[in-house]
């Protein structure tokens, strides 16, 4: 009986741990899953924009076009003249011999002698007008000289003889004539051709303005 009474104590005790571990299980804070933390999108921020920096103004001055530093032409006399050429040099000129007179002179400068020379003088006639002549001052070679009469124009010629030769210096050419009084030489012109001892042939022509 005794033996009995111990087994089902024995019986119980296991049934009342049993409950106990059970109960225990039931009655025990059970901590949730933890749910894995999600990191917030990350949106790619767009990249900065680097402004351009403002061009610099140059301080470098401008180079100058070639048209700037070419040099001006010299200037010329009116109308269509060429003056010198070579060692030949000419010059155009009025000297008025009164009221009623004047004489049309041609400079010559000869930078070397020449072989050949002619000289002509164009003078328009105008009132009153009338030749007085060809003069030179060419002592040194001998100058042969004619007038050419033509109905509106005169012509002074002067001319080195064949053969001679005029050496270098300035030399003075002029024609003489008489007017009526306020007389224009714009339309007056000369033309001298001379030709060196090398053969170099030269030509210079202009007006009396």
């Amino acid at each position: 009986m005794a033996g009995a009474a111990l087994a089902v104590a024995a019986v119980l005790g296991v049934g009342g741990v049993a409950r106990w571990a059970l109960s225990g299980d039931g009655d025990r804070d059970t901590a949730p899953a933890a749910t894995p933390a999600t990191s917030p999108a990350v949106t790619p921020s767009a990249a900065p924009t680097i402004a351009s920096p403002a061009p610099r103004p140059s301080t470098a001055a401008p180079r100058p076009s070639s048209a700037a530093t070419t040099k001006p032409p010299a200037s010329t006399p009116p109308g269509h003249t060429q003056v010198e050429q070579g060692p030949l040099w000419s010059d155009g000129s009025v000297r008025a011999g009164g009221d009623n007179a004047a004489r049309s002179e041609i400079t010559l400068k000869l930078g070397e002698p020449v072989t050949a020379l002619t000289i002509t003088v164009r003078v328009k006639r105008t009132r009153g007008f009338s030749d007085q002549g060809a003069v030179h001052d060419v002592t040194t070679a001998r100058i042969d000289s004619q007038v050419i009469q033509e109905p509106d124009v005169l012509t002074y010629r002067f001319t080195l003889a064949a053969g001679a030769t005029l050496g270098t210096g300035t030399h003075v050419f002029a024609a003489k004539y008489g007017h009526g009084g306020g007389r224009s030489a714009g339309d007056d012109t000369y033309r001298a051709t001379a030709t060196t001892a090398d053969g170099e042939k030269l030509t210079v022509h202009g007006d009396f303005h």
